[in-house]
């Protein structure tokens, strides 16, 4: 079983999404409706707004993968400066020594 990352969220990501790793894109956003009730919150309860997004097998998100089987991240590891998650991480020489962020944040 080939499992991949997806960020599951409602239709306004802002409002918090999941990292869920599975084999297809429609089975993450159906497991995750089905074992996360913080996504039911997020989508007021229905199931026509969550969307699922693939993310790339990059060591930052697949470093979080707990089990070897479909599972959710409730709360994945962020971005302690922008508090936001998925971004590469970076590190960068600044004023006071290096600054920790992510690719997001260097935008």
């Amino acid at each position: 079983m080939t499992l991949f990352p997806f960020m599951v969220s409602g239709i306004e990501s802002s409002e918090g999404a999941f990292l869920v790793f599975h084999e297809s894109r429609q089975q993450a956003k159906v497991y995750a409706w089905a074992n996360c009730g913080e996504l039911r919150c997020v989508c007021d309860d229905v199931y026509f707004d969550v969307r699922a997004r693939k993310l790339p097998k990059e060591p930052h998100i697949m470093n979080q993968r707990e089990w070897p089987v479909p599972h959710i991240i409730v709360s994945p590891r962020t971005c302690k400066r922008c508090e936001t998650w998925g971004g590469k991480p970076i590190c960068k020489a600044g004023d006071n020594g290096y600054e920790h962020m992510c690719e997001f944040c260097e935008e």
